[in-house]
């Protein structure tokens, strides 16, 4: 049995990616991310900072999900969250899809919490 993920490894993990590549822009498809490498009208998507951590915790996220929005994501992979964890992962979410490198979308959705 696989041990659930915790909401702190994962943003843990979110962080250090984003440290490690402050400057990278996820290029989105129309404005949404994918957690896993896919190809849409046979163009190849990397992960998004959420999948790469997923991933990288040894957890990949399940097809079927894996093009949900992050709040809808967590809890359908049994993570469970407060309301400002919640509002932090979307946040990065959201600003990584429109455009924002790494460590801006987490350093945005950080300022939110304040």
């Amino acid at each position: 049995m696989t041990e659930t993920l915790t909401f702190k490894q994962i943003e843990n993990e979110v962080r250090r990616l984003a440290a490690e590549n402050p400057d990278f822009v996820y290029e989105s498809y129309h404005g949404s991310c994918f957690y896993n490498p896919t190809e849409r009208a046979g163009k190849q998507y990397g992960a998004c900072i959420f999948g790469q951590a997923f991933t990288n915790l040894g957890t990949p996220v399940p097809d079927g999900i894996d093009e949900d929005y992050i709040g809808s994501v967590l809890p359908n992979m049994g993570i469970e969250t407060t309301l400002d964890q919640y509002e932090w992962a979307g946040t990065v979410q959201y600003q990584q899809d429109q455009g924002c490198a790494w460590a801006l979308a987490v350093a945005l959705a950080d300022d939110e919490r304040r």
